[in-house]
């Protein structure tokens, strides 16, 4: 689920490269709200999101400024594994606008919670 309006995500459905689960725009933050996500100016001081910033820029990625003020350049993540009957399995709140899981990290973390049940 992300902050952006479906339109901004289409893009990224359509591209070839599709993820291989659900994309859901949440323009409102109606889910954000319910489960805690919130905001921080320090989200977008941290020292790891400005890193994760500058590698996605030298491999091609470009965000535009419009876009960042629309989805709220002060957002922090989370990541929640909902299992097939869509309870939710796992939480992890990050600290800063590019503290996210990995797609390796997701899949251990998945596959550990699996092993746990």
């Amino acid at each position: 689920m992300f902050r952006s309006p479906v339109s901004a995500l289409q893009g990224f459905v359509e591209s070839g490269a599709a993820a291989r689960f659900p994309i859901l725009g949440d323009p409102e933050r109606v889910a954000y709200k319910a489960y805690g996500v919130g905001n921080s100016l320090l989200a977008v001081l941290n020292a790891s999101g400005l890193k994760r910033y500058r590698e996605a820029k030298r491999s091609g990625f470009r965000p535009r400024i419009a876009d960042m003020i629309r989805d709220g350049v002060f957002g922090i993540v989370a990541d929640f594994l909902i299992d097939a009957e869509g309870i939710v399995a796992g939480v992890r709140y990050g600290t800063s606008f590019s503290d996210s899981l990995t797609p390796e990290r997701a899949l251990a973390w998945a596959r550990d919670l699996v092993d746990l049940s």
